[in-house]
């Protein structure tokens, strides 16, 4: 009933937002000029100009600006000066608009000055410049690259990542990493579980919701797999406290209707189907992929089988949108994920450190770990055979492999996995998706 009642309610709310009125009222505003406007998300810098994201009140959706390139810029910024809105421009083989779109952006324009002539202190910008402060702090005592990926793996910041080193994650399949997925925020609950043993469970239940409230508002809500994590994780922990057993397929179900809730348009976003299709890859997969394993090395059997199947499940889609399919990223996987945890907690201490003016001292022990691993991303991104072009233009051929693919899972879930030894191992690599 209540998976019927989220359904209903998702359909209307869906209609109430993005129905047919949608697309006339945003072309409306093309060519439309206005004056004020408040940045809303963290500056992004290229070659030529800062980008920002914009609101302004009297505009329904956010605008992309691209403003002067030496300016420094904040969120909560507001900015006076005439703009012009413009339709998003298209970009060969990439629907831009549909991907900004998922984002809420719906329109872009170019600003000569970006004048501020005020500040908003609202939550959400003190929390974006918090983020910005973190990064400068660390840039203190780490090279840029390793302070891209503390703030990656710990909120999921992709901006000012170099060029090459961006390259190399899509090259080698580590692009999640740095985009805080499911695997981060099943590391935080795993971590935490831990403490079961020391403190009453319902106050671990308790203690973890409350760090993944704190965790999904740091990496903000728009981050579609971390909250498709944190909403199963939180189901999973609500659940077990309980002393019910969950129906992994029924979990997923419910999990995308309350997204698709949230932002209806995520349907779209590619971040979302592919954390989709990793989670029913690995729950469906793995432990199959484990039989056929059985000389591998038993203390890395399980996480290999692990992340062939995520690469299995999402490779089509991969290819579909990005017309890219990496040849290493089951070894570049495995040598650098297991060190994930341990880069996270780092990377926390890092931050407590430079915090109170120590951040040399444990920079030596950061640095190694990080180097470690970005030596591994770039050395594997580096050889000429790391990646392959391929081109998948036939949309029916990947709707057809997802549909078996999702027999797979509604088979294992229904016949084998509903064991309770098999629940448990599932429920940890369902979040990790």
């Amino acid at each position: 009933m209540v998976f019927i009642l989220c359904l209903i309610a998702t359909v209307i709310r869906t209609d109430s937002l993005y129905g047919s009125n949608k697309v006339e009222r945003v072309e409306s505003n093309f060519g439309r000029n206005i004056s004020r406007i408040q940045i809303v998300d963290l500056p992004t810098h290229n070659t030529r100009s800062t980008r920002v994201t914009a609101v302004n009140k009297g505009i329904e959706g956010k605008i992309l600006i691209d403003c002067p390139l030496d300016l420094t810029l904040k969120c909560g910024d507001i900015i006076e000066e005439e703009l012009s809105l413009e339709s998003i421009p298209d970009i060969e083989e990439f629907d831009y608009a549909q991907y900004l779109s998922t984002q809420g952006i719906w329109y872009t324009s170019k600003s000569r000055s970006c004048n501020v002539v005020g500040k908003s202190t609202s939550f959400d910008a003190e929390l974006c410049n918090a983020k910005i402060g973190t990064i400068r702090l660390l840039n203190k005592s780490l090279p840029e690259s390793h302070t891209m990926l503390v703030a990656g793996l710990l909120w999921g910041q992709r901006a000012n990542l170099s060029q090459e080193f961006e390259e190399n994650l899509s090259r080698t399949g580590t692009t999640h990493i740095i985009a805080v997925s499911g695997f981060n925020v099943s590391v935080i609950i795993l971590m935490l579980l831990k403490l079961a043993g020391i403190i009453p469970r319902k106050v671990v239940v308790v203690l973890i919701a409350a760090i993944l409230c704190v965790f999904l508002l740091l990496v903000g809500l728009g981050n579609l797999p971390a909250m498709r994590a944190g909403i199963m994780g939180a189901a999973l922990l609500f659940s077990k406290s309980l002393g019910r057993k969950v129906n992994i397929v029924n979990l997923l179900l419910l999990t995308v209707i309350i997204l698709i809730f949230i932002n209806p348009y995520s349907i779209f976003s590619v971040s979302f189907q592919l954390s989709i299709s990793a989670f029913i890859g690995v729950v469906g997969l793995t432990d199959k992929l484990e039989l056929y394993l059985k000389k591998f090395p038993k203390f890395c059997r399980s996480d290999f089988a692990s992340t062939l199947s995520a690469i299995i499940s999402t490779s089509p889609l991969t290819v579909f949108n990005f017309s890219v399919f990496s040849l290493v990223a089951p070894i570049v996987n495995l040598l650098v994920l297991p060190l994930i945890p341990v880069m996270m907690l780092l990377g926390l201490i890092q931050i407590i450190f430079s915090t109170l003016g120590f951040e040399r001292i444990f920079s030596l022990i950061l640095m190694p770990v990080y180097s470690y691993a970005v030596w591994v991303i770039n050395t594997g991104g580096s050889f000429p055979f790391s990646s392959i072009s391929v081109q998948l233009d036939q949309q029916f051929i990947v709707v057809i492999y997802y549909l078996a693919l999702s027999l797979i899972l509604f088979e294992s879930s229904y016949r084998g996995f509903n064991r309770s030894r098999e629940n448990t191992t599932i429920k940890h690599r369902s979040l990790a998706c």
